[in-house]
């Protein structure tokens, strides 16, 4: 093991999956190369996420494991500068869900 490598399981090991997941209702969503850019409503305000391309349209739920957030990041594929961008390995689509009176 390289000398400074961390030893033992990262903090989100001892998550279980359905606390580490993140969602969030998409408001936009957009392909460049490989990648699909959404812009989210979450429980904690908007955000933009981006991860491998994936199908989806604007009402869809979707959710992501997390991700590293990059400050300022430039798409010049996209022409724009994100504020803040959650890049993430895997975006999973649901259906958008009902709403469903009590």
């Amino acid at each position: 093991m390289p000398h400074g490598a961390p030893t033992g399981k990262p903090a989100a090991a001892n998550l279980s999956p359905a606390a580490a997941m993140m969602r969030g209702k998409v408001l936009e969503t957009m392909n460049a190369g490989n990648y699909t850019y959404v812009r989210v409503e979450t429980p904690d305000g908007e955000k933009w996420i981006a991860g491998p391309q994936t199908q989806l349209k604007v009402g869809d739920v979707v959710e992501w494991p997390g991700g590293m957030e990059m400050k300022n990041f430039a798409s010049k594929t996209l022409g724009r500068t994100f504020d803040s961008t959650v890049f993430t390995g895997q975006l999973y689509p649901h259906l958008p869900q009902p709403f469903l009176p009590r």
